[in-house]
């Protein structure tokens, strides 16, 4: 054999290897291929068959049956832990009545702080808190006037420092960040009110009562239905459309008392129109991968072409329900279930608050303690903001009567303050 005819040889022998190694992967594609449409086939046939159980457990409604061990006499069955889901004017009245803010002089500034906490706010507005603490569309306080202890008042017309503006690296005074609705607002004198707008986006819920006589309310052109009520665990259902919609639901005993919950299930079931569907497809379905498995459809091709020829179109979905399970700690005379309101609220309330009780300790007499936002010292200022004594000290706290811890080099000692003289007087140990 001549040098070029064994060369030939070779190349036709690569050829064919090339050839056979492309055929047998092209079978391997075919081959994955088909598994991987058998193995969605299956998980849709389990899918269609846990439906079909599920919505043979319907719940049929039930007359109430209590707990037999249940003991009415101990409170640890009960339980006043209830969010409020305040309205819109309730949250103002709250935070008027019941929130205040920290105020320090450091001169030039006033640094106010408002002591909102975030975990009330949760409870009171239905609101999601964030790993940062923080809340999703939280509150937003808005410094718009300062009244003074000397009577006067300033607008405050956005002239301001917050964690919430750009600036997010601005330091206060005393070298931190600012943070969560703290404000640091250009003023020399003490503040003992704020007016504040706050802005938030109000998701306000309505709250619906349901019994074994009441079975059915309405919202928003939804039905909630009261579905079981045995030993403790109480059942509703509602169109999954308002799942999300959907607050926290309060079981209540028949002496009035909030029985304590341990927990929540729920699933969701589709209408009758697609689940007569669902159980005509399923034997369809699992033809298929019978005859997938006989090797009598080869192909994804094959398959798809089977099912499209034998399956009726799925009917579109509009009635798919929730049904869910509520578990309390006796049996349960009657619900509160609250839904939150189609359309949330961008609200803006003006609310005034005061000094914090315990700031109020800084007013001594007229007289206030103050940092200086230069050196880092304190000193002691009146009303007006004028120094009586001059910020050369490690810190100030105040007494009573005129009197302050004064302390330099970290030894503190009680000192009287003489104001005609602007000094701290020595007191007799």
């Amino acid at each position: 054999m001549t040098c070029s005819q064994t060369n030939h040889f070779y190349k036709v022998k690569l050829f064919t290897l090339i050839c056979c190694f492309f055929t047998l992967l092209s079978a391997c594609n075919v081959d994955n291929d088909l598994r991987k449409t058998r193995d969605e086939l299956q998980a849709h046939v389990d899918e269609i068959e846990n439906i079909i159980d599920l919505t043979s457990l319907r719940i049929k409604p039930s007359n109430q049956s209590g707990k037999n061990d249940f003991d009415e006499k101990d409170e640890n069955n009960f339980t006043v832990d209830q969010v409020k889901y305040f309205t819109v004017d309730q949250f103002a009245s709250y935070i008027q009545k019941n929130e205040q803010i920290d105020a320090e002089v450091i001169k030039p500034n006033n640094l106010i702080k408002v002591s909102v906490d975030v975990i009330d706010l949760k409870d009171m507005l239905g609101l999601e808190i964030e790993d940062n603490s923080l809340i999703a569309n939280d509150p937003t306080f808005i410094p718009t006037s300062l009244h003074f202890w000397d009577g006067t008042t300033l607008a405050v017309n956005g002239n301001y420092k917050t964690l919430d503006t750009a600036k997010l690296d601005e330091e206060n005074a005393d070298g931190s960040q600012l943070g969560y609705n703290e404000f640091l607002i250009p003023s020399d004198k003490p503040v003992k009110m704020v007016d504040f707008d706050v802005k938030f986006r109000h998701k306000s819920f309505t709250g619906y009562r349901l019994d074994s006589v009441n079975r059915i309310v309405k919202t928003d052109g939804a039905q909630i239905e009261w579905r079981g009520n045995q030993n403790g665990e109480v059942k509703v259902s509602y169109p999954k459309a308002i799942d999300n919609r959907i607050g926290e639901t309060f079981g209540f005993y028949k002496n009035g008392k909030m029985l304590k919950s341990s927990g929540r299930t729920s699933y969701s079931i589709p209408s009758i129109t697609v689940l007569e569907w669902a159980k005509k497809s399923l034997p369809i379905y699992q033809k298929a991968i019978d005859l997938m498995d006989k090797q009598e459809l080869k192909s994804k091709q094959e398959v798809d072409d089977y099912l499209a020829k034998n399956l009726q179109q799925k009917p579109v979905e509009k009635d798919t329900k929730t049904f869910a399970t509520t578990f309390y700690s006796g049996p349960v005379d009657y619900i509160m279930i609250y839904v939150e309101n189609a359309k949330p609220e961008n609200v803006v309330k003006k609310v005034t608050l005061k000094l914090h009780k315990d700031d109020r300790e800084w007013f001594n007499k007229g007289h206030f303690v103050a940092k200086d936002s230069k050196n880092k010292k304190y000193g002691i200022v009146d009303a007006r903001g004028n120094w009586i004594i001059n910020p050369t000290y490690d810190d100030i706290r105040t007494e009573s009567e005129g009197k302050f811890s004064v302390y330099e080099n970290k030894i503190g000692r009680v000192r009287k303050l003489d104001v005609l003289n602007k000094k701290f007087v020595a007191l007799r140990d």
